[in-house]
């Protein structure tokens, strides 16, 4: 993976700032942030993980997180039960009381809601 250079996000800051004046530059900038982070050289292992049962919570039209992408984790989990909400916009919980039933059951008492679970939005 290669990250940008300094002078390469300066330039993109300049032509974000010209597209939106207010918050282009700022945000253009959000690509410093994790510089000196380091890059794997190898890619991880996909298998299920270990661990407890999970909740992944998953929206179907969420332009941040693609359902899609809830449906992978849930299957890499491996022990992970999906709630899948048919709403629209980023984040489910606290949208509706089926999702929050969902969750609250989880967090509370541990126990997950049954495998294939749909909320209405």
């Amino acid at each position: 993976m290669e990250r940008p250079t300094p002078d390469q996000v300066a330039g993109d800051a300049e032509r974000a700032r010209a597209a939106d004046p207010l918050f282009g530059a700022y945000f253009a900038h959000d690509a410093l942030l994790c510089g000196s982070w380091p890059v794997p050289t190898e890619a991880p292992e996909v298998g299920p993980a270990a661990g407890p049962p999970s909740l992944v919570v998953g929206t179907r039209g969420d332009p941040v997180t693609p359902l899609a992408g809830s449906e992978r984790v849930t299957t890499q989990l491996g022990s992970a039960t999906l709630v899948t909400w048919l709403g629209a916009g980023h984040g489910a919980y606290p949208a509706t009381p089926c999702i929050r039933d969902a969750v609250g059951g989880y967090l509370r008492d541990g126990v997950l809601p049954q495998a294939g679970t749909v909320c209405p939005p």
